[in-house]
């Protein structure tokens, strides 16, 4: 097959070379292209192709664009790369080159009325870029449009603002910032800028009319002359007003101090008087309390008197009712046994007393009903010991308590239980030898009469019938009650 494509005079080696001729790029496509056409598109030029006008290729470089053009209205716009042409139709197609870059347009001063009728000149710079690449590729002088655009702009922003806020007096709102985005908006507005693209409008120069700047600069200086004199006699009328306050306010001092002066005088005085009256009163009390001490002394050295005389009083009392005791025992034992001799032991019975229901057998009189009724008669003549005693009144219920409390503790032979409720003796049980002696105390004590109960080493309960006044104690109730249930026990046995 070889040797059939070598005798046509054509190889596969030069069909090669030819394809890599037809689509590597020529030397010249590596140049950036002149936009000479109306400054931002190049001029068009034809596509070269190869290969039987089949095949092209296309280098578009970084910054621009390629508009592709053909036959039967053929349009096709290429960004920056490397295309290879496949599929184009046929004919003559053409290619055109347009500047994609972001562009600045010094736009010449511009000098018309301002809003107020004074001269302003402004020199504008115009940043922009090309937005639709092949509108402005049928352009005849887009940048002359842009120019014409941009002074219109100026001319009507001009007229639009007064002359302090265009050449940006403070005191009025404006500022290069405020006429370069007026200017921006209306070029951004106008249709003659529909394919290029206004990024941002820089005040490169402004100048205000000489006339207004020298009466702006007359004014300023007579307003600074103006106020500089009035903060100059306000400076004066402060003085003068502080000196006046000063001295008002030393007038002021003054007569404070006068008057504190005064005020301190009248209460030293009243402070004198004062301190005499409390020192007659210290020393009227103090008298007082002498003489209430010495009384209570009086009332002290008169009560311990007493008490050591009731202290003797109830010794002896005690002596004579422990020998009146043993004497009743001795003559208890001595009718026991001169009735045992007799035989009459079966004559006694319960004691009258506690049974007065129970008495002794008619016909019995002997020895024993005399001796028992001799033994009662002893026992009628023992008086409570401190019934009569004189005491110190009157008892406040915690006092009473602790002499009750003492009293009980000083029973001899004797355990007891006390019950307090509510700051009153409300219950008291006193042992002895087998015996119980059980006290109630009402409420009303020791006005009202306390309930005693005797239980007996058997196990019987009998009520104790007492004589009670409040000059009493609980231990006196207790001795009698001990002293008469043991009498009755040892008469009944």
């Amino acid at each position: 097959m070889v040797k059939e494509q070598e005798g046509q005079g054509i190889s596969l080696k030069a069909v090669a070379e030819a394809v890599e001729r037809e689509f590597a790029p020529p030397a010249e496509e590596g140049r950036r292209p002149r936009f000479d056409y109306n400054g931002l598109a190049s001029h068009p030029e034809s596509v070269d192709r190869s290969w039987f006008n089949l095949f092209g290729r296309l280098t578009v470089l970084p910054g621009t664009c390629a508009i592709l053009t053909g036959r039967g209205g053929f349009q096709r716009v290429y960004g920056p790369g490397t295309y290879s042409l496949f599929n184009v139709p046929l004919g003559k197609t053409m290619v055109q080159f347009v500047d994609m870059s972001m562009m600045t347009r010094e736009v010449p001063s511009v000098t018309a009325l301002s809003e107020d009728k004074w001269n302003v000149t402004l020199r504008v710079v115009v940043n922009f870029r090309v937005k639709e690449p092949a509108e402005v590729a049928t352009m005849a002088d887009p940048l002359g449009t842009l120019e014409a655009v941009a002074t219109s702009c100026i001319l009507a922003q001009i007229e639009a603002m007064s002359h302090d806020a265009l050449t940006g007096k403070p005191e009025e709102a404006g500022g290069i910032d405020e006429v370069a985005q007026g200017i921006l908006e209306r070029m951004r507005a106008s249709p003659g800028m529909r394919g290029l693209e206004i990024i941002n409008v820089i005040i490169a120069d402004r100048k205000g009319d000489g006339r207004r700047i020298k009466i702006v600069q007359d004014a300023t200086v007579e307003e600074t002359r103006i106020a500089e004199e009035s903060h100059l006699e306000q400076q004066r009328h402060e003085a003068r007003l502080a000196s006046l306050a000063e001295e008002r306010k030393i007038a002021k001092k003054e007569q404070e101090i006068a008057v504190i002066e005064a005020e301190t005088a009248r209460r030293r005085v009243e402070e004198e008087e004062r301190l005499k009256v409390a020192r007659a009163e210290l020393e009227a009390k103090a008298a007082e309390i002498k003489r209430a001490q010495a009384e209570w002394e009086a009332e002290l050295r008169r009560r311990q008197e007493e008490w050591r005389i009731a202290q003797e009083l109830e010794k002896l009392q005690l002596q004579s009712r422990h020998e009146e005791a043993m004497e009743v025992v001795k003559g208890m034992a001595q009718i026991i046994t001169e009735a045992a001799k007799k035989g009459e032991l079966g004559s006694l019975a319960i004691s009258p007393r506690r049974r007065p229901e129970a008495t002794i057998i008619e016909g019995s009189e002997s020895v024993v009903e005399h001796g028992i009724q001799a033994l009662m008669a002893i026992k009628e003549r023992i008086a409570p010991p401190t019934r009569y005693l004189p005491r110190p009144e009157p008892y406040d219920p915690y006092q009473r308590l602790r002499v009750e409390e003492d009293r009980l503790a000083k029973v001899k032979g004797a355990d007891y239980e006390l019950s307090v409720r509510m700051g009153h003796i409300s219950k008291v049980t006193v042992r002895s030898r087998g015996y119980e002696v059980r006290i109630e105390c009402p409420p009303g004590y020791p006005q009202a009469a306390p309930k005693a109960t005797v239980v007996h080493p058997d196990g019987r309960e009998e009520p104790f019938e007492y004589e009670w006044d409040e000059g009493c104690f609980l231990s006196d109730l207790v001795r009698d009650a001990l002293l008469e249930a043991t009498t009755d026990d040892i008469t009944a046995n």
